[in-house]
């Protein structure tokens, strides 16, 4: 059985908030099947995603509870100093305080942020975070790339931003790039 395009475009949103990256083609398909298996629940793919290495090194070196409410809002694109960290950081607080666990915090702040009801003072947070899901969609599905490292499926939306001239230029390099690397040297057959 397959999923719908919305599915498709949830689940790549859940991997761009969960882990500030595209999931590439091969992931996609893993998180779809997961996503399918488990009653075409976002949250269970939210849990099943927080449980992986990939997921918990985010954190590495991040103990205390500030720690890492900051960096999951770093990852939906909601930083430090602006009114929409303040806003979300008290409500991230408030709701861990109810028992909310970091993916329900994770699947309602995506809900919220692709919205049709979303705060002005998330609209730049809202355009960022459509963007990068547009990038990470043109990566993973219409470009069928994928990568086995974190890092280099974060590479793919690191440059995004809410400007829009900034998703053509990364799906530029996209489409320039092979996903390959090739040395040519100077030698002489012999």
């Amino acid at each position: 059985m397959a999923i719908t395009t919305q599915q498709q475009s949830n689940i790549i949103a859940l991997t761009v908030g969960m882990f500030n990256a595209a999931p590439g083609a091969q992931y996609l398909t893993e998180f779809a099947n997961i996503f399918e298996n488990n009653g075409q629940s976002y949250q269970a793919l939210a849990d099943a995603l927080a449980s992986t290495n990939q997921y918990q090194s985010q954190f590495n070196g991040i103990v205390t509870s500030d720690g890492r409410i900051d960096k999951v809002l770093s990852n939906l694109g909601i930083q430090s100093g602006t009114d929409a960290y303040t806003t979300a950081k008290a409500h991230f607080e408030a709701r861990i305080a109810e028992g909310a666990t970091e993916t329900e915090l994770v699947v309602e702040s995506l809900e919220y942020l692709l919205g049709d009801d979303t705060a002005t003072e998330f609209a730049d947070v809202k355009a960022q975070l459509e963007n990068k899901v547009e990038v990470a969609t043109f990566y993973s599905v219409e470009q069928q790339q994928s990568a086995d490292n974190l890092a280099d499926l974060q590479a793919v939306v690191s440059s995004v931003t809410a400007d829009d001239a900034t998703v053509e230029a990364a799906k530029n390099d996209i489409s320039n790039s092979t996903g390959e690397t090739f040395t040519l040297t100077d030698s002489t057959d012999v």
